[in-house]
């Protein structure tokens, strides 16, 4: 059966690069996953909501490009409740 889409404007397939850190210090993580495994496999809250708010807007802002006949982005590096979150596709 067929998964309803988690993120719109990409595949539930998608592999994405995510780097998290906390605001004014040097700790940082990251991982390579694809959509479905950070919606389901990443336990911290906060870190996946900031991905997916990450994601959300690098959609959007694809859509905008394309529409606008722009180059289309492949990243995004945003900060979401004092956590710095950089999310590329693969």
């Amino acid at each position: 059966m067929r998964r309803k889409t988690i993120v719109e404007g990409f595949r539930n397939s998608q592999r994405i690069r995510y780097l998290v850190g906390e605001a004014g210090r040097k700790f940082q993580a990251g991982a390579y996953c694809t959509i479905t495994q950070m919606s389901e496999d990443i336990c911290v809250r906060d870190v996946r909501v900031a991905i997916w708010d990450c994601l959300i807007k690098l959609s959007r802002d694809r859509r905008i490009a394309v529409r606008a006949g722009e180059p289309v982005p492949t990243g995004i590096v945003v900060r979401f409740q004092d956590l710095d979150v950089q999310v590329d596709l693969v």
